[in-house]
């Protein structure tokens, strides 16, 4: 009986917490979207931050360099080289060792 009334206690205190913390994670989502917005220089509208294009009044737009977005092309770069130079030890291995294919 006394672990049915603790069960009891933990759901409601779950249930507490968990509605509790729901408005928090949509205000959190909120401003994770809001981040990658900026303003149109024409309308003012809200547009994407990487927009060549205002879908409001559709004029050319020039695009915003992110940092972010370089460092991770450099990122894919230096991984793209490991990467690459660990399937031709890789393929070396194999034909060093019989595993002709």
């Amino acid at each position: 009986m006394q672990k049915l009334q603790k069960r009891k206690v933990e759901i409601l205190l779950y249930g507490l917490l968990s509605v509790s913390l729901f408005p928090i994670a949509l205000i959190g989502l909120y401003f994770f979207l809001e981040n990658d917005k900026r303003d149109c220089p024409y309308c003012g509208e809200k547009i994407k931050k990487n927009a060549v294009k205002c879908r409001f009044c559709h004029t050319t737009i020039e695009p915003i360099k992110d940092e972010n977005n370089i460092k991770s092309k450099t990122l894919q770069k230096e991984f793209d080289s490991q990467n690459n130079s660990f399937t031709e030890a890789y393929k070396q291995w194999r034909k060093e060792n019989g595993y002709n294919n």
